[in-house]
């Protein structure tokens, strides 16, 4: 997994403009998002099903992200709780939404929350980190890549490796209770005047 033009301040990741072959551009795009391109509905496949099934009210904890079993680094995998979205069709990603019940929880030490996106070549890419809180529980990241699919990371606390930390008082594994990964891109000129057309032709 690799990181791109990262610069962290005061714990929050503000991500830089500098481009770097085909690095990400964070914020570079803009205009009218598409549908949640995420959903089941979509053909989009979650590691919780819950998280995709379009409907905010239902929710599931992140959980184990979703690699071949035969993958060498499985226990680097096991280190993690995601919530992820791989797409049906690879393509633009311009912003992942990340709706949660308790994103915004003090974050244990050694915890790392991240979102990142699945590149082409099917590499995790981060392009936002925090650190330290605040955190907001519906948290979001703008970007301007081409993808299979993104998540929301948390790299479980120390204490997770460590017998539950001091006296064992913390009992926070870094699951997060998530509603919906959403995942949009920006439509193109054509898109939205065909849609502005079928929306007005709807209204007669």
């Amino acid at each position: 997994m690799r990181k791109k033009a990262l610069l962290v301040v005061a714990g929050a990741l503000v991500s830089s403009a500098l481009v770097a072959g085909c690095a990400a551009i964070i914020g570079a795009a803009s205009g009218t998002l598409s549908e949640n391109l995420a959903t089941q509905e979509n053909g989009g496949v979650a590691n919780k099903p819950l998280m995709n099934d379009g409907n905010e009210f239902t929710s599931d904890k992140t959980g184990s992200p979703m690699y071949d079993q035969n993958d060498p680094n499985w226990m680097d995998h096991e280190k993690l709780s995601v919530a992820e979205v791989r797409l049906k069709e690879p393509g633009p990603i311009h912003k992942v939404v990340a709706r949660t019940k308790d994103l915004d929880m003090p974050l244990p030490q050694g915890m790392v929350v991240a979102f990142d996106y699945l590149s082409m070549d099917d590499e995790w890419i981060q392009v936002r980190e925090w650190i330290r809180n605040p955190i907001p529980r519906v948290a979001s990241v703008g970007m301007n890549v081409e993808g299979k699919g993104a998540r929301l990371r948390i790299r479980r606390p120390s204490s997770v490796f460590a017998g539950g930390g001091a006296g064992g008082d913390n009992t926070d594994t870094g699951d997060r209770i998530v509603y919906e990964l959403e995942i949009y891109r920006y439509l193109t000129d054509e898109e939205v005047a065909a849609k502005a057309a079928a929306e007005a032709g709807a209204m007669k």
